[in-house]
Formats: C-alpha cells, structure tokens, sequence
C-alpha cells in the first residue's frame, strides 16, 4: 500500500510538472498595442456617426451613384473628408507620419442609406494606448502590416532619372531609353535622337522605365515629351518590395500637340516610397514615332538610401523560385497587375487570401478575340522549366465566368498573346460547370480548386484537384513558343445577358518551383486520365482541408529559429532543474 501511495505521488508530481512544462510552452496572449479594433463587417446608416477608440469617430456623410463621401473626427473635429468609390479599400494615415496607418476599411455594399463596411482595422496612434476596453478584442495573431521607412524630413524633391530600360528602344544609344534620363537636353520638337524612341512606329503598347537616385513618397511625374505628344496612358511606381502601383491611367493631356509638350501628372501622395517609374505608352493612338526627352519625379524625401532596383536583375534569377500566400497586407514583389475594367477589382482580404472581381459591365472581362482583352490578371515573369501550383475558391454558375492560371509569351505582360491554360469555369458549349489544366474541359462541380502545371522545355503537362492529395493528371499539349510571364486571371463575359453577375474568386497561393532534375518525370505517351497523388509533385500546402467539409482553415505554423525558440527554451530551464532535483531525490 505504501508503494502504491509514493507511486501515486511521483505519477501526481511528474503530472504536475508536465503541465507546467507544457503551459511554458505557449505564448503569452496579450494586446500588440497595434491594433484596436478587428471588426469583419459593420453597417452604419447615413450620417449617423461610428465611435471608435482614441477619440476617433467615423461618418458616412453622402452617397452619389459613384462614391461614398467618409469624414473622420477625432474629439469631435473632423480632421479627414474623402470620396471613396463604393468598393475601395478606404485608408487614414497620420499626416505627421505618413507610414503610420490608423484606419482602414473596405466598402462592401451600399443599399438603402445603409452602407456595409468589412475588414475593419483601427491602428493605435499612443494617444491612450493602455484604455483598450476589454470588450474590444485585441489581435493577437495578425500584427499590423509592417510600415513603410518614416521620411526623416519633410523636403520635397525634384529628380531626373539617373537609369533607364525599355520594351523597344530605336538602337542602343541614339533614341535610347538611356536618352530619356537626365535633364531635358532635346531643344527643339522633332525627330531627334537625344530622346528615346521605339525602334519601330505602331509598336502597340510599349514601356520604358526610369530609376532614381534617392526614394521619395511621391507626388507627381511630368513626362517631357519632343515629337508626337498623346501616346502616354498609364504611369506606374515601383515600392521598395519590387511591387508596382498603378497611380494614374488615361488619356494623354498632349494629344494632337505639334510642339514639345509636358504631360504633368499628379496624384495623391504615395504611402509607400518610390525611386523607379514606368511609363506605358501605345504608340497606335498617334502616327509616326513618339519620343520622350526626360521624366522628372516629385516627392517628399524618404529619408533613406535608394535600395538596388529589380530592374536590373534578369527575370531568372527572381522568376524560378516565388511563393505568395497572400496573408500580408502587400503582394510579393514582381506582381504586375492588369485591370482593364474600371468595374473590376482586385484585393487582398486581409484572411489570407487575393480576390479578384471581374465585372461583367463596360463591354465585359473577357480574354478573346471575339469580344476583347478586359480580363482582371495578375502576372510573374518567368523562365527555364518550373512547376506552378494554386488554390482558389470559385462557384461559376453562368456564361460565361471563368478563373485559374495564365501564361503569356511577351516581354510586355498586357500583350494579347496569353493562354488560359489551367481554368475553373462556367461554359454550356464544354457542358456547363467544368475544369481544365492543359488538356480539354472536363466536368467538375466543387466549389474548391487546384491547378499544377509542369513546364520541362516545350512541354506541358496539367492536373487539378479538389482537395490537394488526390490529382488528376487532365493532359499534356507542346508550345514552341518562349513563356515569358505567369499569373492568375479572372474573367466575366455576360453572354447570357446578365450584367449583374460577376466572376469572383479567391485565391489561396500562388507558387512557382524551378524544375529540378529529380523533379523531372519520364515523359511518357499520353494515356487515359489517371487518379492518385503525384510521386515526384507533392502538394505545397499540407494544412490546407477542404471547404466544403466546413472546416476552417488552419493558420500557417510560424516558423521558430533552428534549435526552438531562444524565450521557450529558457522558459522551460526552471522546469527542467526541479525535475533533475526531483529524480536524485527519487534515486537515494
């Protein structure tokens, strides 16, 4: 009986300590000081003010058919009024410090003076950061985005372009792209080489792009332009991820000018800082070639040394090997995105995932020569042999809504020349509800999806699956030509009429993996279609459960330091010194 007893209180303290050791083990939940508020969706009535924390309160003033009229006070004076359309993502920054974020939100719908706000985020600015009230939730496992470099200074700057490449330049030094950095030093209009000309005329749509000196939170860009003003239509700016931003798109304000002209764009003030422009043009809107002398770039100095541009690396050694879960409040560098629709949209949710909205209104978002170009895509340069894979959440139900994985084979990611070559979609003429990666359209119904294409020279072979274990193997086909970008596209062509229904998908990940030579199967006749995991292809994702089960998705494990971490290691040292007492004790 005695033995039983000691045994039982060794079992008991041996229990106890496990516990403790265990409760070591897990991280202390506690408020980040970075996020008050976490709301997924609120519904306010039209003027009729939102009390947020830190004195802040947030009103829905006006509506047009367009754009939602937002004030935001902060002890009860309105220090922010803005127009925001109805499905943007609505921002406030702290003026004096513009990488601080305070506010955000999405508008998800406007109806009957009622307008839906989702993921709702209010950011601490110290004013009373210790008052959290305990009924507000504190975001423990999704810090604030990490912010921008502040800008040490408040001087605005003026550059001319110190570095320049382009789709098509007339030679390699006269009418350059090299000829486009620099002070303005073209002095009369006309077809002369100090500026930088395409190397043929009606090239469609060309781009040239400019690096500068030092980062700034930019405010404008005035293009310079010497012969045949009126072919600018987009200006985009790189951030210091490598991502681009499109910050202006229309028509050139120098159409039908026959002088030298400057195009002076500005915009709001960036939030991110910048030290690289593109600027495309389509040289099919004016005859002759169009030539650009110089590009200045305006803004509020960031305070910090210019990072080396991506520009200058070759599109193999970043392209090869990318991966984005879309979990961040940015994409990964190297995106470049293409919404040719006013009416579509896309956007990360905040959950974890990229959305893209194409809209069926405008003409339509499609990718055909049958109807046009419009379809909202998101694109990676590539190259050599890869593997990609994704995930994506898509229910079409109507003709015509489609989505999955797109090729092209073009310097130029908005060329005409891509491929749907892996797609989930809504098509009577393929039998209704289908799925494709390479081979033809097959049946399919699951509201979740995956895609695998493997490249290995010119061949292609594609899977999909419903779940991420079980593949089938859909078709292999041969493509000659160079693939030069891959993405993501959605597409919404309403030939059923309906121009109220929208292609929505959401994206999970995006992931690009250099073939490598154990990677590479035995190319083999191309036979029934085949069930069952690939051997040599496993999937990316393992945590990943289905949603139709109902299950949610798990998040991402962070990844601690080799070895464990450095604060649960030290946690767990006291438990380790009493069990050490506790065994000597046990053996004498």
């Amino acid at each position: 009986m005695l033995l039983k007893i000691v045994i039982h209180k060794n079992i008991s303290f041996l229990i106890f300590l496990i516990i403790i050791s265990i409760f070591s083990l897990i991280p202390a939940n506690g408020a980040t000081g970075d996020i008050l508020i976490n709301n997924e969706n609120k519904i306010l009535d039209i003027g009729i003010p939102w009390t947020l924390q830190e004195g802040y309160e947030v009103t829905i003033t006006d509506l047009d058919q367009l754009r939602v009229i937002i004030s935001l006070s902060k002890n009860g004076k309105e220090i922010h009024r803005k127009g925001e359309y109805k499905t943007y993502t609505y921002e406030y920054r702290n003026p004096a410090n513009v990488s601080q974020l305070i506010l955000r939100f999405r508008i998800v719908d406007v109806n009957d003076n009622k307008i839906q706000l989702g993921n709702i985020y209010q950011y601490s600015d110290g004013s009373i950061l210790s008052d959290i009230p305990a009924s507000i939730p504190a975001i423990i496992d999704s810090p604030a985005p990490t912010p921008a470099p502040i800008a040490t200074n408040t001087i605005t700057l003026r550059q001319w372009a110190v570095n320049a490449i382009a789709s098509s330049e007339y030679t390699s030094t006269s009418w350059s792209a090299k000829q486009a950095t620099g002070a303005p030093d073209t002095l009369s209009y006309g077809d002369i080489r100090t500026a930088w000309a395409t190397l043929n005329e009606d090239e469609s749509i060309q781009w040239i792009e400019l690096d500068y000196s030092a980062p700034v939170y930019a405010t404008d860009v005035n293009v310079r332009e010497t012969f045949n003003p009126g072919a600018l239509i987009r200006i985009e700016l790189k951030d210091s991820t490598g991502v681009y931003h499109t910050v202006w798109r229309g028509t050139d304000p120098n159409i039908g000018s026959k002088k030298i002209s400057w195009s002076n764009i500005s915009f709001e003030q960036t939030i991110y800082p910048t030290s690289t422009i593109k600027l495309y043009i389509d040289t099919n809107l004016i005859p002759g070639w169009q030539e650009i002398d110089a590009v200045e770039l305006v803004g509020i100095s960031a305070g910090t040394t210019p990072e080396p541009t991506i520009a200058t690396i070759s599109p193999s050694i970043r392209a090869n090997q990318f991966s984005d879960d879309f979990s961040g409040s940015k994409l990964s560098p190297g995106w470049t995105v293409i919404n040719n629709n006013d009416d579509s949209d896309v956007f990360l949710t905040g959950t974890g995932y990229l959305q893209m909205k194409a809209s069926p209104k405008n003409g339509g978002s499609d990718y055909s020569n049958r109807s046009n170009y419009n379809a909202l895509r998101i694109l990676q340069p590539v190259s050599g042999d890869w593997i990609i894979e994704t995930r994506m959440d898509f229910s079409p139900t109507d003709n015509y809504q489609g989505a999955g994985i797109m090729i092209c084979f073009e310097d130029i990611p908005e060329s005409n020349t891509c491929n749907r070559i892996a797609e989930r979609a809504f098509y009577p003429n393929e039998g209704g509800s289908v799925i494709k990666s390479v081979g033809n359209y097959k049946a399919y119904t699951n509201s979740v999806s995956y895609f695998r294409v493997m490249k290995e020279g010119t061949s292609y072979m594609g899977w999909y699956s419903s779940d991420g274990v079980n593949w089938i193997l859909n078709g292999k086909s041969t493509k000659s030509r160079t693939v030069k970008y891959a993405g993501l596209f959605t597409v919404r062509q309403p030939w059923d009429g309906n121009t109220d229904v929208y292609s929505v998908a959401d994206y999970d990940y995006f992931n690009i993996t250099e073939l490598s030579p154990n990677q590479k199967p035995a190319v083999t006749p191309m036979v029934a279609v085949t069930t069952g995991p690939s051997p040599t292809l496993q999937p990316t994702k393992t945590a990943i459960k289905s949603i139709e089960t109902g299950t949610p998705y798990p998040a991402p494990p962070h990844p601690e330091p080799e070895g464990g971490s450095p604060v649960r290691i030290l946690a767990l040292m006291p438990m380790a010194f009493l069990l050490v007492q506790y065994i000597k004790k046990f053996n004498k």
